[in-house]
Parts: C-alpha cells; structure tokens; sequence
C-alpha cells in the first residue's frame, strides 16, 4: 500500500465532506424563512473498503438527514444561531485538514529534496 496516494485521497474526501457540509448549512440558512422547512442535518462515516486491486481504501460517506429540532409555529425548525455555530465549527475543521494536508506535503518535498 502506498501511503502518499491513501493520504491524500483521504485528505481530499475529507476537504469534499466539509465543502458539501458547508452547502447544507447555507441551505438551511436560505430557508430560514420557508415555513415548513426542516433543517437539514449531517453525519459521516468512514468505511474501510477493500479494492479490485487489493489496497485498503477509506471511503468517507456523508448522510443528510432532516433535523428533529424543535420548530417555529409555521414548522420552520431552522436556528440562525445554531447554523452559524456549525458552520463555524465546519469551517475550523476545513481549516485544520488543509493545515494537516500542507504539513504532509511539506514532509514530502523536504524528503524528495533529500534534506
């Protein structure tokens, strides 16, 4: 197994997961005003998939699900605050997955360099 191409595949699916959580939280929040709108939530899995060619692969799978947060009269259950909390926290765990993907790959030109 050749931990580069896992590590970066990894790391790309875990970018495309925050950026789809990202598209949630905006949606929720342009609905806000949509009576009977339900919130929509995420969660993940991570899986272990074995390939056609033998490699081990983590697959990562995003799940949206309605929230079952308590609602507004016109059945609206999206908070303001609340999305913008998680979009927060989204945007901190992109961060730190490209701060982890740049520290990877600055391993990986110090070792081609030969330093």
């Amino acid at each position: 197994m050749n931990s580069l191409p896992t590590t970066l595949d990894l790391m790309k699916q875990a970018l495309d997961v925050r950026i789809a959580e990202h598209k949630v939280h905006a949606a929720n929040i342009a609905n806000l005003d949509t009576p009977g709108y339900k919130a929509k939530e995420t969660s993940f899995e991570a899986k272990l998939a074995h390939t056609m060619e033998g490699d081990d692969k983590w697959k990562v799978e995003m799940r949206v699900e309605d929230s079952n947060r308590p609602g507004r009269a016109d059945g609206n259950n999206v908070s303001m605050e609340q999305e913008m909390s998680d979009m927060t926290q989204n945007s901190l765990q992109y961060m730190s997955t490209l701060n982890i993907l740049n520290k990877h790959m600055a391993l990986v030109k110090y070792a081609i360099n030969g330093n």
